[in-house]
């Protein structure tokens, strides 16, 4: 189907009727690759053969270029059924009377000559320069193929149709510039098509044949209604505005690529809707590729050139395409021009390939060895230029070894560039590719595979750890074998085969002790130490004597530098894990470490989370959330570890603070994002504490646990890994209310934890989760687990795990000594951050002065519910509070004065009732009666009963 091309047969048709009316012309047919002229000229073929004409046509072809009469040959074949006997013969074997090869110097006209006519030569022109033997056979040729054709003509008018005229033979277009030139005046018309005039045509004969013509015409691309109707005839049915829309775009109006195109959509079974627009802006027809590839490959040299540099550089530094192509300025220009009037080529200021498949075409057409050196010299003009090394580096990816030393330091400042954009990937793949380039025994190698090693920690940490190991056995004196081995990030290094442990241990022994040592030398061991530690969390020695080593340590001297005071993160954490030094000292020391040590990019790469663990672990949930904000803005910059890991060190804040349901869905969500990598972005103890979360003593499941376990599939030589995997298996046993098989698994998950050396209550509660549990069961000996616990957390020192000991044991104890203990452990929760451990006792006690009928019940209720609605109630939490049907205390409109209330305001605090009247400066008598009087209101007991109450009264 021929769109939008009537003007163009109108002008053709009309040229006819010229030619019957002995007024013969010459036109050319110009336009873009695939704008549709030899199916213009096909059209016009069957259009002038209706019109009583003789067709004549040839199709012009480069691979046939250097054949003589190649185009004369097809034009005149058709003539050799009708000629007379003496003419057939000559028209079948007039080839064998030429020459050979074809004429080597064919000239435009001679100069001073004065033409004939319309401009156009009388006779054959005359070389430039002395007439030779070949030119003269030449023109006796042309002379007589013009007779042939005139002698056709005179019964009637002859069309000669060139498709492709750019490709014709020299020999051919001798013979055809000879015909235009005896157009005028009898009945011949030749038409020829070219490539867009705006591109420039290759050959003077040629450019002296198109000048010449009568009529010049340039094809248009389609419009968008041509486009539609196009679309509607490949797909039988109309297709969508967006849909044609994308089509018109996409192919610039061009018939040869929209066709294939659509062709390609529709072979793949997708309609012309909006569902298909992307499939529209994707595809990448392998057809229309080899075409292209056809019409790319015999270009002129300056235009396949332009096209490879323009692949070679995509969308970075368009300006260095030039020189790329080895083109000067004017060169260049002229060589876009011709692209683009090619269709080739887009945009308006900056070239570009006009579509995907152009790109194949290019690619294709160009060879191994030239595309070689094209990444060679692009990989050194951007450098020169003052590119990112990174833009250099892709070229020599794709270039295989060289050992060249400036390949090997663009790549190495490559991999810098990455990271700085926070490409750990890139910058890994440019190291690998440097390492390629360096001998084994060359010096560089130790430094590439280090800086390697730092940036697979972001990627591939196995890798990391091998690379680090091969640097080591590369290094000579302990020091540098040393320095190898601080590149490691203490933090994973739990996850590292166990021989990483053994080489950090002989490569310390070789070093000495840090204690010994001084320095530099002092300094690499202080971090060995941290790392040698890190590599083994499931020692209990080391686990128990992390506080001995931190007791002994000079802490002011550690802080002053960065690896002692990475040395002290580690066992911060360890003394976390066994409980075995004071939360107060904890706090203390990472209070310390914190100030010191900025949270950065490389926040998951250090051994900062430990600190940070250990301070939620303290009830400091609130002083690290706090540190935490100096990273705000990093995560979207840096390596794909840094956003999960900060993510999760705050949903750690959150569930210390009690905001259970927040942290655990915030934890899901970082373990969604790094899948096994899990296990990197939180310490051990921040992992148990993330683990039980959600509380195990009340029927919700540990999700985090769960989702853990699914993302390393179970499969861990962590110990860590295998406690977490007990612990979702007591919370499945608990929600499926099968309290016995809970408490056997409690109790070994218990035993698994005093192995390890993870003593500390704070950490994982285990035995206040196996006294409600085997309290729930029947058994009797649950109270001496919650007092056990209790004992251990006095001696930890934090608010939280105190309260909760005491509050289970509350629990677990009836009558006015669970009351008692309940009361206790509300006064040490209000240290304590975890607001929802504070409203579950709130609630307990509530209950159980509401069952003794004490009037100030629904005030502990009340706080207990409002402090759960901050944390975001569970329905665990709902189910505490339900015995107690909400509604007013009976007192809670009591009306007290504003004296009455200053004193007990400050009776609250604590102060004697003389205290009190010396801050108001009146009598003590009138502090007594004022608080007379409000027991009597509230009827209250005493002193001792208004922290119950007051929360009712107090505004807010």
């Amino acid at each position: 189907m021929l769109l939008e091309r009537s003007e163009e047969l109108s002008v053709l048709r009309a040229a006819v009727r010229a030619a019957q009316e002995s007024r013969g012309s010459t036109i050319v047919v110009g336009g873009q690759v695939g704008s549709g002229k030899s199916a213009l000229l096909q059209s016009f073929a069957g259009l002038a053969a209706d019109l009583g004409a003789v067709v004549l046509r040839a199709s012009a072809s480069p691979v046939e270029r250097d054949y003589p009469y190649g185009v004369v040959r097809q034009l005149l074949e058709p003539l050799a059924a009708s000629a007379p006997e003496a003419h057939r013969d000559w028209l079948l074997g007039f080839a064998a009377s030429a020459p050979r090869q074809a004429p080597s110097r064919v000239a435009g006209p001679a100069q001073g000559h004065r033409p004939a006519g319309r401009g156009l030569p009388a006779a054959l022109p005359e070389p430039a320069g002395d007439p030779g033997e070949e030119a003269a056979a030449a023109g006796r040729v042309a002379r007589t193929v013009g007779a042939a054709v005139a002698r056709v003509a005179q019964r009637e008018p002859v069309v000669l149709l060139v498709d492709d005229l750019q490709w014709a033979d020299e020999a051919s277009l001798v013979c055809l510039t000879y015909l235009a030139a005896r157009t005028e005046g009898g009945n011949l018309c030749l038409v020829a098509s070219v490539p867009a005039l705006q591109a420039g045509i290759e050959g003077a004969s040629v450019r002296h044949l198109v000048r010449r013509a009568d009529r010049v015409l340039t094809l248009r691309p389609l419009s968008q209604r041509a486009v539609r109707s196009l679309v509607m005839d490949t797909f039988r049915e109309p297709p969508t505005d967006a849909f044609a829309a994308a089509c018109r775009w996409m192919s610039g109006g061009n018939p040869l690529l929209l066709r294939a195109v659509l062709s390609d959509l529709m072979l793949n079974g997708h309609r012309p809707t909006d569902e298909a627009v992307d499939q529209v802006y994707a595809a990448r027809p392998g057809t229309l590729r080899d075409r292209l590839f056809a019409r790319i490959r015999v270009m002129p040299e300056p235009l396949t050139a332009v096209l490879r540099a323009l692949a070679c550089l995509g969308d970075l530094a368009p300006e260095l395409a030039g020189p790329l192509a080895g083109l000067d300025a004017v060169g260049y220009e002229e060589s876009c021009a011709a692209l683009r009037a090619l269709g080739l080529l887009g945009g308006r200021s900056t070239p570009e390939l006009v579509h995907p498949v152009v790109l194949d075409a290019v690619e294709r057409a160009t060879s191994a060895a030239e595309a070689d050196a094209l990444h060679l010299a692009a990989a050194r003009l951007l450098y020169r230029a003052g590119y990112p090394a990174h833009t250099a580096g892709e070229h020599l990816l794709a270039l295989p070894a060289r050992h060249d030393e400036w390949a090997v330091g663009v790549l190495r400042a490559a991999a810098d560039s990455a990271v700085e954009l926070g490409d750990a990937q890139a910058a890994a793949r440019f190291l690998r590719r440097g390492l390629l380039d360096v001998e084994p025994e060359d010096r560089r190698r130790g430094d590439l595979l280090l800086r390697l090693a730092e940036v697979e920690r972001a990627t591939d940490p196995a890798a990391s750890v091998r690379h680090v190991i091969e640097a080591v056995d590369l290094a000579g004196a302990p020091w540098a074998r040393a320095e190898a081995l601080t590149r490691l990030s203490p933090l994973p290094l739990g996850t590292a085969p166990p021989s990483l442990a053994d080489v950090l241990r002989t490569v310390a022994n070789e070093l000495g002790p840090p204690d010994r040592l001084s320095g530099a030398d002092r300094e690499l061991a202080l971090r060995l130490e941290a790392r040698l530690r890190a590599a083994e969390p499931g020692d209990p020695h080391e686990v128990e004597s992390a506080a001995h080593r931190l007791f002994s340590l000079d802490q002011a001297v550690c802080l002053d530098s960065a690896p002692g005071r990475e040395l002290l993160c580690v066992l911060l954490e360890f003394a976390a894990l066994s409980g075995r030094i004071p939360a107060a000292e904890v706090i203390e020391t990472g209070r310390r470490i914190l100030a010191s040590e900025p949270a950065t990019r490389a926040y998951p790469h250090t051994a900062l989370p430990m600190p940070a663990t250990a301070l939620v672990l303290a009830g400091q949930p609130g002083l690290v959330a706090g540190w935490l904000e100096g990273t705000a803005g990093q995560a979207g910059t840096a390596d794909p570890l840094l956003a999960p890991a900060l993510k999760a060190t705050e949903a750690l804040t959150l569930i210390a603070a009690g905001r259970a349901e927040e942290g655990a869905a915030r934890l899901l969500s970082c373990v969604e994002a790094v899948g096994p990598r899990c296990l990197e972005i939180l310490t051990t103890a921040g992992l148990l504490r993330a683990a039980v979360g959600r509380q195990i003593d009340q029927t919700n499941r540990a999700e985090v646990a769960e989702a853990v376990l699914a993302a390393v599939d179970g499969d861990s030589r962590l110990p860590v890994v295998s406690v977490v995997g007990r612990i979702a298996t007591v919370s499945r046993a608990v929600e499926q209310r099968d309290f016995a098989q809970a408490g056997h698994h409690v109790l070994d998950l218990g035993r698994q934890l005093e192995r390890a050396g993870w003593t500390n209550p704070a950490v994982v509660p285990w035995r206040s989760y196996a006294a409600l549990i085997r309290h729930r069961a029947g058994e009797a000996e649950a109270a001496e687990l919650a007092a056990e616990e209790f004992t251990l957390a006095a001696r930890w020192g934090e608010a939280t795990a105190m309260g909760r000991a005491l509050r289970v044991r509350g629990t677990l104890t009836p009558g006015e000594e669970g009351v008692a203990l309940l009361r206790d452990a509300l006064d040490i929760l209000e240290e304590s951050p975890d607001r929802s451990e504070r409203g579950r006792t709130h609630l307990l006690l509530g209950n159980r002065l509401a069952k003794a009928g004490v009037s100030y019940a629904e005030a502990h209720l009340r706080q207990g519910r409002a402090l759960l609605d901050d944390c975001g109630p569970s329905r665990a939490h709902r189910q505490e509070g339900a015995p107690v049907p909400p509604g007013p205390h009976p007192k809670s409109g009591v009306d007290l004065t504003n004296a009455e209330r200053r004193v007990v305001e400050l009776a609250l605090t604590g102060m004697t009732n003389q205290a009190i009247a010396d801050e108001l400066e009146v009598s003590c008598r009138a502090v007594e009666k004022h608080l007379t009087s409000t027991y009597r209101k509230l009827d209250v007991a005493g002193r001792h009963a208004l922290k119950d109450v007051w929360p009712l009264l107090s505004p807010g």
